[in-house]
């Protein structure tokens, strides 16, 4: 501090007491020795760190809603993609329920078509997840690229989702009256 009195320098205290008494107690302290030094931008570990952090909050609320948007959109794709199906298939479903067909094998069938491509999905899903994990490990905090937890909660969700998704055209696909669809061309 002698031989270069312009420069500041920072002091790390560690303790279980509450920050806010240190803080006073360093105040109290410094001054004691000196009233013309001043103990300025005091903060916490965990402020610390929330401090380094607050660049990558940005762009993380904005991964987050692109993510929201993402599922989103694919909720509405597996949607389109099964009533179309279901639209297609409205004879057929028609023809199965003429022949003795129940209601629970018809809303079966169609929620494992959809089922399928959401299955297909996941695995390229995972298989994108590997491929891209050493990108991806300096841009997360606090998670590792592979996290059995994190993805297993997100293929819980997209099938969560994908459930509620093919659960429309499935349900519509149970109500074909079979005099009207075999009459339809």
């Amino acid at each position: 501090m002698a031989q270069s009195p312009s420069h500041s320098f920072k002091f790390v205290a560690k303790s279980t007491v509450d920050s806010n008494s240190i803080v006073r107690g360093l105040r109290i302290q410094v001054a004691a020795i000196d009233r013309d030094v001043a103990v300025f931008d005091v903060h916490s570990m965990n402020e610390r760190i929330d401090l380094s952090l607050s660049s990558r909050k940005t762009s993380m609320v904005l991964a987050n809603a692109f993510g929201g948007v993402a599922l989103f959109l694919a909720s509405l794709g597996i949607y389109g993609v099964l009533a179309y199906v279901v639209a297609q298939r409205t004879r057929e479903m028609g023809i199965r329920v003429a022949l003795g067909s129940t209601r629970g094998a018809i809303l079966g069938l169609v929620l494992r078509e959809g089922f399928k491509l959401v299955a297909i999905g996941l695995v390229l899903g995972m298989i994108g997840a590997v491929s891209i994990q050493k990108a991806v490990a300096n841009e997360i905090y606090g998670v590792r690229p592979l996290d059995p937890l994190v993805l297993a909660t997100v293929m819980a969700v997209l099938a969560v989702v994908a459930l509620a998704a093919c659960a429309i055209p499935a349900r519509r696909a149970t109500r074909v009256d079979p005099i009207v669809a075999l009459r339809s061309e």
